[in-house]
This record gives structure tokens, C-alpha cells and sequence, in this order.
């Protein structure tokens, strides 16, 4: 814009009325679209932790079947877990949240489903015992681990 002045012609620069409005609007649009992906962000932090903690859950169960014998070392099958002797008794265990190997709750752990299935297997010409653990997340997700213990 130009302006008069004591005959001297002077540019004046400066933002209009719209200009500034325009500019707020893509600004806000932008700043929105940026809490969003934060926020999204934020909310699946916990994700990897819940992973993480149903791992380690259920590499702790599949450990403790493993170190199982084979066979059952006395004949009579272990009706709850502290009298589990034998890879096959842990066969349909299913916990609801976390236990120890005498089968007491780890209660910071509670919101996570473990369920174990054991059947044969038949690997190079081995038979075997294959052992699969699903731990279920609070947030639904299903880690899976598998394993194999061998007659020997």
C-alpha cells in the first residue's frame, strides 16, 4: 500500500486483517494435527512394556514346563500346579493373571491370561513333547512361545 506523506510516497507493509486470520487458522491446524500424533504416541507407550512383561511371563512359564521330566516320575498325574511332576501335567493349565511355580498370584501381574498346551511332536525322527504358552495381555494382544523337551 502506498501511502502520501509531506509529498514523499511511502510504502507501508503490515499484515490485513484476513492475512492474520489465515495465518492463526494453519497455525491451529498444524499445532492440532501435531497434539494428535503426540497423544497417539502417549498412549501406546505402554504397549512395549506390556510386551515386554508378557514375554518374560511366559518365557518364566515355558521354563518352568522344560525343566519338567519327560515322563511322569511316580504315575499319578498332578492335580494342582505345586504337584506338577511331568511336562504332560501341565497340559490345559490355563491362569488367569501370573502365578508362581506353587501356583499363589503375582499380583502385580494379575491382569495377564496364561494358558499352556502340551502334545507330541515328531522331530527328525524324535518324539518330543511340544509345549505352546499364550500369554494374553490386559490389552488383548497374544504373545506366543513355544518349545520342545526331548526324551533324554
Amino acid at each position: 500500500m502506498y501511502i502520501k506523506q509531506n509529498n514523499v510516497i511511502r510504502i507501508q507493509s503490515g499484515f490485513s486483517l484476513i492475512e492474520l486470520i489465515v495465518t492463526i487458522v494453519i497455525l491451529a491446524i498444524a499445532v492440532s494435527a501435531f497434539m494428535m500424533i503426540v497423544g497417539d504416541s502417549v498412549s501406546r507407550s505402554a504397549d512395549p512394556m506390556l510386551r515386554t512383561q508378557a514375554s518374560a511371563i511366559g518365557h518364566a512359564y515355558l521354563e518352568e514346563v522344560l525343566s519338567m521330566p519327560y515322563n511322569d516320575p511316580d504315575g499319578i498325574g498332578g492335580e494342582v500346579r505345586a504337584n506338577f511332576d511331568d511336562v504332560l501335567d501341565y497340559n490345559g493349565l490355563s491362569d488367569a493373571g501370573a502365578r508362581d511355580i506353587n501356583g499363589n498370584l503375582i499380583a502385580a501381574l494379575a491382569a495377564y491370561n496364561i494358558t499352556v498346551a502340551v502334545s507330541d511332536a515328531n522331530i527328525s525322527g524324535q518324539t518330543m513333547r511340544r509345549v505352546l504358552v499364550n500369554v494374553t495381555q490386559p490389552n488383548g494382544e497374544v504373545v506366543t512361545m513355544v518349545g520342545y523337551r526331548g526324551n533324554y
